[in-house]
């Protein structure tokens, strides 16, 4: 038997930070287009399992709307962290 004796890796407990993944090209168009997509589906499965269409369209409007709404602020507080990082200040920090 290899490793320590209770059978528990030895990095256990140590955690890497990984990097984000890089932005997308045209990250505000490509979750729009995402959120879009997922609020169409939204109306098609609330008429196919026979629900209200106008329910459907408001449950998918108010989806799309707050959905593509945290996209968006996630992706500017991204990019406001990565110049930050290039600027030499602390990610962590408002300044």
């Amino acid at each position: 038997m290899t490793g320590p004796e209770n059978g528990a890796s030895p990095a256990r407990g140590r955690r890497r930070r990984r990097e984000p993944p890089p932005l997308p090209r045209h990250p505000y168009r490509d979750s729009a287009l995402l959120h879009g997509a997922l609020a169409v589906v939204i109306v098609v499965v609330t008429v196919l399992t026979g629900g209200k269409p106008l329910t459907g369209v408001l449950v998918a409007l108010a989806y799309f709307a707050l959905a593509t709404a945290w996209s968006w602020m996630r992706f500017s507080q991204r990019s406001r962290d990565a110049a930050r990082t290039d600027d030499g200040a602390d990610p962590g920090t408002d300044t």
